[in-house]
């Protein structure tokens, strides 16, 4: 459990070291990218084919966003690479993520891993970080946070994620087979809702959405 305050400025924090990472002296570039129309396994051999072993280059899959939608993250140039192949395999939909113009969860976020884990473990000597009183399900890392989890369990989770693949279709499946009947979707765009339909059509039609 955390407070909102403290939520926020988790968050900005996190984002704060992400971008130092990607920024330091040294770092290579990197690129994220959505495909969408291809198999898992057939994208994780365009990620071989785009980063071959010892060639220090960068490509793999970091999201898992429904069946057949993927987010690709990596070196800039092996994004590329791997965006052409896509295309000439057939992908309905290759997009390079706006803002993202970093290899997020993957190894280059490396360096933000120890100052992130002092961030969360100096909030939870302080108790503004404790174990949660709800369930929470994380799509970093695709485990429930039940209640009483351990504060340290939060703590390896979160910062794992920094440079580990989002499971965000394993999660919702989660939580749909653990008897929640209904999502909300607090943000614009609707995006969340988008990814609904081709992970529960159920619950796509009942899946209510609040801008903000």
């Amino acid at each position: 459990a955390v407070t909102f305050e403290d939520g926020v400025l988790l968050a900005r924090r996190r984002g704060e070291l992400m971008k130092e990472a990607a920024e330091a002296e040294g770092a290579a570039a990197g690129k994220m990218l959505s495909v969408v129309g291809l198999a898992e396994e057939e994208l994780q051999g365009i990620c071989r084919q785009a980063a071959p072993e010892g060639s220090g280059a960068l490509c793999q899959i970091v999201n898992n966003l429904f069946p057949s939608g993927f987010v690709l993250s990596g070196t800039a140039a092996a994004i590329d690479v791997a965006k052409g192949i896509a295309k000439d395999r057939g992908a309905q939909k290759t997009s390079e993520l706006k803002g993202c113009s970093a290899g997020f969860h993957t190894e280059l976020m490396r360096p933000a891993e120890e100052p992130l884990r002092k961030y969360l473990i100096d909030l939870a000597r302080s108790e503004r970080l404790r174990s949660p009183e709800i369930t929470v399900y994380s799509s970093q890392t695709g485990e429930r946070w039940l209640p009483g989890t351990p504060v340290m369990s939060l703590v390896d989770g979160i910062t794992r994620g920094l440079t580990t693949a989002n499971q965000w279709e394993d999660t919702c499946r989660c939580i749909i087979d653990d008897g929640v009947e209904f999502f909300w979707e607090i943000g614009p765009m609707k995006q969340l809702k988008a990814m609904m339909r081709h992970i529960d059509f159920t619950q796509w039609k009942a899946m209510k959405c609040i801008d903000c």
